[in-house]
């Protein structure tokens, strides 16, 4: 299957890296948990054009037979099935088909099937020592797994018809796929000379599989050495697959086992190979009951009645239901794709000007690149190691805070003859109510926040996961109390005229953007006067809160080498800066990263900032954060 593999265009590759990403892989795990009604199941995506269970996982190739790609396949498949174009001009929709069908043909297997199956209790397939007879018990499996297979279609027709379209669906696409039969599988098979009696018994379950699972194509061809055992299982394989009770089935496939006993190889005369057995066969390759741990719990399939083999959906009204019922689903799988489309699109990447902001000529020709990053969903398992650590300051960080909020905010009450003040707006109210009150009331605060974190190189080590954990901190207690917020790291390159924003999380961000807090880095020179002057804009366009406030994080004085940018000029250029946003009416209060015992980046911030906090304990980083944010809320 590498060989295969390697031919998909880098267009299926994409959709196929999407689709096998953990969100929506996470998507499919909570269909099957809901269907089996089995929160512990789990389910993971592999590349080895396999599916089954042990009962407790399900793991499963998305790109299962290449079908998804396989546009003739696509067509063939909805022309037997009746089914509108929705799947061939639409390779998602051809990946959720795949994936879903198989996913819930081992679903019905955790429901209805054994596990392990009972080849593996069974006395009669274990010498005295404990040894198995491996090529009876190999058999038997085979012959089980295609009767389990057989009666859990059978079980979607009757029970769950809604959900049998999926199943149909891979059953009837999997033996016409084009590109499988281009795939390494049957070059292999070919190469693979079994012996005479092998042959013969892979020829009879090919042949009783094609009847039992693919009715709808022609059989392999009949011959003299397998036509009597067909002759006398035939019948049992039919009545075995409609059985209730997974013992009564187990019965049946022993039964067969006994019948077709003269065509297996005794061990001593040839081992057969799991893998050439499967691949041999017309099968899903999805045995469920036969792939499991040997740790597994042992679990007992229910007992079901079946009424009606899956083929009986093809006919009249249920045809007509699955075809409507088709059309809905298209719709959902697309809503998927739009919403892993956020997750995964390009970078947004804008430039500005220098000369669109109020700054000194110096910056003159300097251009500004605003980047949102793209989700990375990989650093999901990163952010929540962080949370999870520091989980507990989070929680007494929520608490303070809420306490702060029923204390401190206010609600205005208007249109009273007598109060705390006077209201001009009011004046024209005939009957003098121009006077308004403020009681205590619990609201989401009037502020936003915009945290801006210096990204250069000398944060590097102890500053920048000190500033990435305070960072997802805060970010968890402003969520909590509603306060909007935004987190956003600068920087400026060594050598071109060009000062980096990296928005790692915005204003109204989704909430997995979170995880791009983990992308916080340190690198080159920084050039605050014009990240301030932006950030004045930012947090002005995107939020409409009375009250906003910027926390600069900084470890040392702005210094850009490309124009020579350095102090004592860059020092009073940012404190230009921060006097003139400061009087346009955002409030600006820096925190200077220093080392332990030691003030020298707070002596040197202090000429830029007129609020400034020193911080020489990184450990406290999160607590004086949040206290800048509960005295602004006091204001």
């Amino acid at each position: 299957m590498a060989e295969a593999r390697e031919r998909l265009s880098a267009r299926e590759q994409l959709l196929l890296n999407k689709f096998q990403s953990e969100k929506n892989r996470r998507c499919e795990e909570a269909f099957v948990r809901l269907f089996s009604e089995k929160n512990t199941l789990r389910l993971f995506f592999v590349n080895d054009d396999a599916a089954h269970t042990d009962g407790q996982n399900i793991i499963l190739d998305p790109a299962y037979g290449f079908i998804f790609c396989d546009k003739k396949c696509l067509q063939e498949t909805q022309k037997f099935l009746g089914w509108e174009d929705t799947l061939s001009s639409a390779p998602w929709n051809a990946l959720k088909m795949v994936t879903r069908g198989l996913a819930l043909h081992e679903c019905l297997h955790i429901l209805y099937t054994d596990f392990p199956g009972r080849e593996f209790k069974d006395a009669d397939f274990f010498t005295s020592g404990g040894q198995s007879h491996h090529n009876e018990r190999l058999t038997v499996s085979h012959i089980s797994n295609i009767i389990e297979d057989a009666y859990i279609e059978a079980v979607a027709a009757t029970i769950y018809p809604n959900i049998a379209g999926y199943l149909l669906f891979i059953t009837v696409a999997h033996p016409l796929s084009h590109r499988l039969s281009q795939s390494t599988a049957e070059r292999k098979l070919q190469n693979i000379a079994p012996a005479e009696k092998t042959a013969t018994l892979i020829d009879y379950l090919e042949y009783v599989t094609s009847f039992l699972l693919y009715p709808m194509f022609e059989p392999p061809p009949l011959t003299a050495e397998i036509a009597k055992y067909v002759k006398k299982t035939k019948d049992l394989f039919l009545r075995a697959s409609m059985l209730p009770s997974p013992a009564e089935r187990y019965n049946y496939a022993k039964e067969i086992f006994k019948i077709i006993k003269p065509l297996i190889p005794e061990d001593s005369d040839e081992l057969l190979e799991e893998k050439l057995f499967s691949r041999s066969l017309l099968g899903k390759n999805a045995s469920g009951a036969n792939n499991f741990p040997m740790s597994c719990a042992v679990r007992y399939g229910q007992a079901q009645e079946v009424k009606q083999p899956i083929w009986a959906l093809l006919e009249g009204q249920e045809a007509e239901k699955l075809a409507r019922w088709r059309k809905i689903i298209s719709q959902e799988f697309q809503s998927d794709l739009d919403n892993l489309n956020g997750l995964w699109g390009k970078k947004k990447v804008i430039w500005h000007a220098a000369s669109a902001y109020d700054t000194a000529p110096i910056h003159r020709g300097i251009k500004i690149k605003e980047t949102c990053p793209a989700i990375n969903m990989n650093m999901r398992a990163a952010y929540n190691n962080v949370y999870e650590r520091y989980h507990l300051s989070i929680n007494t960080y929520n608490t303070r805070f809420l306490q702060l909020l029923k204390a401190k905010v206010t609600v205005r009450e208007r249109h009273f003859l007598f109060g705390a003040g006077l209201r001009s707006q009011d004046f024209g109210d005939v009957k003098k109510r121009w006077w308004y009150r403020d009681i205590p009331g619990v609201d989401i605060p009037d502020l936003a926040v915009l945290l801006l974190i210096d990204g250069s190189g000398s944060m590097q080590g102890a500053r920048r996961k000190s500033a990435m954990e305070s960072a997802v901190i805060l970010h968890e207690v402003l969520k909590k109390q509603k306060i909007q917020h935004a987190i956003v790291e600068h920087r400026a390159a060594f050598d071109r005229p060009e000062v980096d924003i990296n928005i790692l999380l915005d204003f109204s961000a989704r909430d997995e953007q979170k995880y791009n807090l983990m992308l916080l880095d340190a690198a080159n020179n920084t050039r605050d006067a014009l990240a301030l002057f932006w950030a004045e804009r930012y947090i002005s366009q995107k939020t409409f809160c009375e009250h906003k406030l910027i926390i600069v994080l900084s470890d040392g004085e702005p210094c850009h080498d490309y124009d020579n940018y350095v102090p004592p000029m860059s020092v009073k250029d940012t404190a230009g800066a921060v006097k003139k946003i400061s009087a346009r009416g955002t409030d600006i209060i820096a925190v200077a990263l220093d080392n332990t015992d030691e003030y020298d980046t707070y002596e040197d911030l202090r000429e830029i900032y007129p609020s400034l906090v020193a911080c020489s304990d990184l450990f406290r980083l999160t607590g004086q954060l949040l206290k800048i944010i509960s005295r602004k809320l006091t204001i």
